[in-house]
């Protein structure tokens, strides 16, 4: 977590080497949808971005989360994989739905295949 504030620090001060050219989203939600999770999962997004803005000294994170797209197992839609490939970082909500949804195990290991291709290391 420290390490995806340190990349939103860097987006609030202008840092040369990231800016908000980068990428079209700082966070993407990654999530397994259901029926009573949108709720939830709206005010947990909101918990984030002000959190996160508070953090970032005023600077607010554009957060992507997909509210209306069913995973049915079929084919990634386009917007989502736009959005996934064109975020900072992802925040997974793991639930042992998450792990089962096709679509949702091939979102964390994007993230985290591009965490080993650009050198991120990871602690734990």
């Amino acid at each position: 977590w420290r390490d995806v504030l340190q990349q939103l620090e860097d987006i609030a001060s202008g840092s040369p080497a990231s800016t908000q050219a980068d990428y079209n989203w700082d966070i993407f939600i990654s999530y397994k949808r259901h029926r009573l999770m949108i709720r939830w999962l709206t005010e947990v997004v909101e918990h984030i971005a002000y959190w996160t803005t508070q953090e970032l000294g005023g600077t607010q994170p554009r957060i992507f989360y997909d509210k209306d797209t069913s995973d049915d197992g079929g084919r990634w839609p386009d917007h989502l994989r736009q959005a996934m490939q064109t975020s900072r970082c992802m925040v997974g909500i793991w639930s042992p739905d998450y792990f089962q949804s096709t679509w949702c195990v091939s979102e964390w290991q994007s993230f985290r295949r591009r965490e080993t291709v650009i050198g991120v290391e990871r602690s734990g």
